[in-house]
């Protein structure tokens, strides 16, 4: 089924096909493009983007929190609060250079290297000591050896994979695409968000335009995720 659905991208979506299973139909060479996918390509168009975020946040400044704003604060009868001696202007020009008014955004600033360095140090160290008592305590059982003679195995996803799997099972046939096109359509609305909103508030709760949606996605994805848990897991 998943190997389908990039056959319905319209003009190329036979021969995306055609590439990832390298047959007519899924075989040994379909796993091993698979795993290329993974290792290769993927990489491949993370990296540039991943340059790309760090350029553009290198030229514009790490903006933080929008209480680190002037306008931030609006007192209830809807007076400006009197900003912060270190708060950015809430509109565009902002200072560029430490030599100018109100240039730091936060209040209080340190280096990257070592103090920030030394707390994602120690978190990335954490992670990788809870996942080593996990593969030691509990580990990845492996199931008997697959018998391809026989179509009675139902495959399980990985737990981050349950939504798109729920999508198939409840969608008909016919809009099978959508399980395609809703996320990446997502991922390209998030990537396109920070040139479409151009507004100044930098509150979050004076933006429903933006966190209502935001909202109403996530809320969907965790239905989707229990969902699926509860028909593959009997929960």
């Amino acid at each position: 089924v998943v190997s389908n659905i990039p056959a319905y991208t319209p003009f190329i979506g036979s021969f995306i096909r055609a590439l990832w299973r390298g047959a007519d139909t899924v075989g040994p060479i379909t796993l091993s493009r698979t795993f290329g996918i993974h290792v290769w390509l993927l990489p491949a168009i993370l990296f540039p983007l991943i340059g790309a975020h760090l350029a553009l946040l290198r030229k514009h400044g790490e903006f933080g929190s929008y209480i680190n704003y002037r306008g931030a604060y609006k007192s209830r009868e809807g007076v400006d609060v009197p900003p912060a001696p270190a708060q950015r202007p809430i509109e565009p020009p902002y200072p560029a250079a430490p030599s100018e008014e109100l240039w730091a955004a936060p209040l209080q600033t340190e280096d990257f290297y070592p103090h920030q360095t030394f707390k994602d140090g120690i978190v990335s160290a954490a992670l990788v000591v809870v996942v080593f008592i996990l593969a030691v305590a509990i580990g990845a059982p492996l199931e008997a050896i697959a018998d391809p003679a026989t179509t009675s195995y139902t495959p399980v996803p990985e737990w981050f994979f349950l939504p798109l799997d729920e999508l198939l099972v409840l969608v008909p046939q016919q809009l099978i695409p959508l399980v395609l096109v809703l996320p990446t359509g997502g991922v390209l609305l998030l990537l396109a968000l920070p040139f479409i909103d151009r507004g100044p508030e930098r509150n979050p709760f004076e933006r429903p335009a933006v966190m209502v949606p935001g909202a109403f996605a996530v809320l969907f994805v965790v239905i989707l995720t229990l969902l699926g848990s509860g028909r593959l897991f009997n929960l």
